[in-house]
């Protein structure tokens, strides 16, 4: 049965629900009347367990949207459609790996998930949970399990094949060092720390004109390394704006109405939030320019003392 949902540009309020019932057969959903919705509206289908998007650009202005969405409203919003991302599938499967009593369950765990998810095959790193496969920034949140989506009539399918190709990845074994006016040794739009059984990385990614940053923690128990909600700190050392030479244009970005509206100095906390998640930091609609900042960053469970540049370029 295909369920068709006309998407607001702007955020929609739905109400809090739980994230398995997703799982559960759904109601049709109400036709909406004129006044509830907003110009720039694209319409959505679930149509065999995948979105259908008219177009790529349906799918970038989707994903705008619920990129703004918090937990609540982005589940209650998957929920009022019956639709279970990639994101979502990977939370399911992350607490069967949790529940386990023995690594000898992991062979059958891995087996039963590894069309689906990426593994780190490297057994020395102890790392053995699952990770999405989604090769686009946030395309967890639009595709299904498989990582397809449908554009018009045709399945796509957006997952890397290798886990060496995900940031998780890259960030935290890739030695690239460039030159910066905050320090020689500092990689460029990532940081990675780890500190005794506690790990945490933060990465930049530029979708269009919004810039947002990525993090995620992990800690190492009985099973190796696992996900975790924590705190991420970050003491702003260089604020958002075009790079120059671009004199012509102003060096300031307005970023007041993100998270990281924090004056030079200034330290911002997110509160315990999940692994994964995305801050908006900026809007930068001059596409042919870059941008810049910097911020010292930390997790509670690395600490203050073991705080890193992240050096944005983008």
């Amino acid at each position: 049965m295909k369920k068709i949902l006309l998407i607001a540009a702007s955020v929609m309020t739905f109400a809090s629900c739980n994230k398995s019932s997703v799982l559960e057969e759904q109601l049709p959903i109400p036709v909406r009347a004129a006044a509830e919705t907003t110009s720039g509206t694209a319409a959505v289908e679930v149509e065999n367990g995948m979105l259908k998007f008219a177009d790529e650009a349906a799918i970038e202005q989707t994903l705008s949207m619920l990129l703004k969405m918090d937990e609540a409203t982005l589940s209650a919003w998957y929920d009022s459609i019956g639709f279970v991302s990639q994101e979502m599938a990977r939370e399911i499967a992350l607490a069967e790996f949790q529940a386990m009593t023995s690594l000898d369950e992991y062979p059958a765990f891995k087996a039963k998930y590894q069309k689906q998810f990426l593994f780190n095959d490297n057994l020395e790193e102890e790392d053995f949970q699952p990770y999405v496969a989604a090769s686009r920034f946030a395309y967890e949140m639009i595709l299904n399990a498989d990582g397809n989506v449908l554009v018009g009539d045709q399945i796509k399918n957006y997952n890397y094949e290798r886990f060496e190709q995900t940031m998780y990845y890259r960030v935290a074994h890739e030695s690239t060092e460039i030159q910066s006016r905050i320090s020689p040794e500092t990689k460029t739009n990532q940081v990675y720390v780890k500190s005794g059984k506690k790990k945490f990385w933060a990465w930049a990614v530029r979708n269009g004109a919004e810039v947002y940053v990525q993090v995620t923690a992990q800690k190492k128990n009985l099973f190796g390394w696992n996900d975790y909600k924590a705190d991420y700190s970050f003491r702003c050392r260089m604020r958002p704006g075009y790079d120059k030479p671009y004199t012509d244009l102003s060096s300031q970005i307005d970023a007041s109405q993100t998270f990281f509206a924090i004056g030079l100095g200034g330290v911002k906390s997110t509160g315990r939030i999940s692994c994964n998640s995305r801050l908006h930091l900026c809007i930068a609609p001059h596409f042919q320019y870059t941008v810049s900042a910097a911020y010292e960053a930390w997790s509670s469970g690395t600490g203050e003392n073991t705080a890193q540049i992240l050096v944005i370029n983008i």
